[in-house]
């Protein structure tokens, strides 16, 4: 054992090893976290005792070593010991040992050693890693794989459901933390290096739908296993009158395998405040509901009559996408099972407060615009909320890469004050339509007249549904580093649907997102994210 120390540049090391420390292979140290000067080892071989605790003198030549391997029925057994944890929560006097039969732990500073393996396979432990954040033992085996233990908690489910909100999500947290920045690219999600991530970008469902100039999917439904979802399949815009493929992926963590699984898929117009499941939907639940006027099924819910914790499963849906149904649609996944059931108080009916809170259901509200460059593309999105208050309509700050984003409301909607932040608007116009919902401050925003080329791009597109639109007058986010927000929005109890006007760039350029959340009282109550990608004209 040695003790390093630095002077300007030079680096000196002193021997600290001293009887009667035994002379056999070191295998891991740990300082205490409340005192440096306190060292503890452990060691292999056999014959000797595997852990022993230094305190390193005022010098910091030689160490005084204690063997801390237990006494009386708490002693280890003599077997070689690998890796070492010190919990650093106060006292500092739990540590975890790995060992070449099991996990070991003393809560006592090593008075006293009990096994803690439960779950475990009967297999050496070779390395140990804490992540305290979350309270997580980790625990590296010798051919069995990587497991992991929940400090902290009396008993663990045997049996830990779960779907990813976002592609950082873990299910371990209740809420979702959300916004999170993105760690790492996924470009089959759409995300790049720090996006914000949100609870309805669920990264376990994805559609795959047939694109290219020979419509084609991407690959055959029995070539889809987890390693396929997660590293070929691409997230595709379903498309209205055809044949869609929905792809979920299920996961479980638990210790023991969950017995039938049902997990039911359904589908609404995208929103960014999401309708109200219906008021049947869980006493008729796996069956459909008898209002599917919001909500609607794809096909039947399937059932996983036994889920493996060592592995995902993919679930596959053939969804006939109505020719009727809106270009823009949200996908939510329910799962429940008998071995690990969604608690009574979770069966809520706003969507928002159930994916949030909830990790068997999973929300997928993201759309990928598909524009030539300097085409204009109408997409519809609505707003419902749960309460009468007013309702903020947000734009966050992103890089949009030439795009133009624009924002028109029903054509009896009551424009307001349209008083800015910072400065009053000028409608350029007298004459106001009929009362529906009122905007009552917008910041980053411009109102302007559309033109007419703008109008007719938007009727090819639309048709007759144009005519929902107030055409005369419509939002224009002035910067989308800045971002916008149009403030004190009344929403019908129906719901308000708006559509966003999209400009591609006149050239080609990187892929771009941006999204749209609703807030009530400054809190997020729903969102839609949009991938923007300029295509071949």
């Amino acid at each position: 054992m040695y003790r390093l120390t630095k002077s300007g540049t030079t680096w000196t090391a002193s021997a600290i090893h001293a009887a009667p420390l035994p002379g056999q292979w070191i295998w891991d140290i740990a300082a205490r976290p409340d005192d440096v000067n306190s060292v503890i080892v452990v060691m292999s071989g056999f014959g000797i005792a595997h852990v022993w605790r230094g305190v390193v003198s005022a010098s910091g030549t030689i160490a005084t070593w204690t063997n801390i391997s237990g006494t009386g029925a708490g002693t280890l057994p003599d077997i070689p010991v690998n890796a070492l944890v010190i919990d650093p929560t106060p006292p500092n006097d739990t540590y975890y040992i790995a060992t070449d039969v099991a996990v070991y732990r003393t809560t006592n500073g090593g008075t006293s050693w009990t096994q803690f393996s439960q779950g475990l396979p009967n297999c050496a432990v070779f390395d140990l890693r804490l992540h305290n954040a979350s309270r997580l033992l980790r625990a590296a085996t010798h051919g069995r794989g990587m497991w992991e233990r929940k400090l902290d908690l009396a008993s663990m489910p045997d049996v830990d459901l779960y779907f990813r909100d976002h592609p950082m999500a873990t299910g371990r947290q209740s809420p979702t933390a959300s916004p999170v920045i993105s760690a790492f690219e996924d470009p089959l999600q759409y995300v790049s290096l720090s996006d914000q991530l949100w609870w309805w970008q669920c990264a376990d469902i994805k559609v795959d739908a047939l694109e290219g100039a020979v419509p084609s999917y991407q690959m055959p439904v029995s070539a889809v296993d987890y390693v396929a979802f997660e590293s070929k399949l691409q997230h595709r815009n379903a498309q209205r009158g055809k044949i869609n493929r929905v792809y979920v992926q299920v996961h479980q963590r638990g210790f023991a395998p969950g017995a039938n699984v049902t997990v039911k898929l359904l589908y609404a117009d995208a929103s960014a405040g999401l309708p109200l499941l219906p008021s049947d939907f869980w006493t008729a639940f796996p069956n459909n509901s008898s209002n599917t006027t919001n909500w609607k099924p794809i096909g039947t819910a399937q059932v996983i009559p036994l889920l493996s914790p060592t592995e995902p499963i993919i679930l596959e849906w053939d969804w006939n996408t109505p020719a009727t149904a809106a270009d823009h649609t949200c996908l939510l996944v329910i799962m429940d099972s008998p071995s690990n059931s969604i608690p009574a108080g979770s069966k809520v009916f706003d969507v928002g407060t159930l994916v949030a809170n909830e990790k068997r259901v999973g929300l997928k509200n993201l759309h990928v615009v598909n524009a030539a460059p300097g085409a204009s593309i109408g997409i519809r999105l609505g707003f419902h909320s749960v309460s009468d208050r007013a309702q903020t309509i947000r734009v966050l700050p992103s890089a949009l890469s030439g795009w133009a984003v624009g924002l028109m409301f029903p054509r009896r909607t009551q424009r307001g004050t349209l008083a800015a932040t910072t400065k009053r608007a000028k409608t350029g116009s007298k004459k106001r339509p009929r009362a529906l919902v009122s905007v009552l401050t917008h910041e980053g925003w411009t109102l302007k007249k559309p033109t007419a080329a703008l109008r007719r791009s938007l009727k090819e597109r639309l048709g007759s549904d144009l005519g929902k639109y107030d055409t005369s007058l419509m939002y224009v986010l002035e910067n989308g580093e800045g971002g916008g927000q149009l403030v004190g929005i009344k929403t019908p109890r129906t719901g308000l649907n708006t559509l966003f006007v999209l400009t591609a760039p006149a050239r080609r350029q990187r892929v771009a997102n941006f999204t749209v959340v609703q807030e009530e009282d400054g809190r997020v109550v729903g969102g839609n994210t949009f991938v923007l990608r300029a295509t071949q004209p």
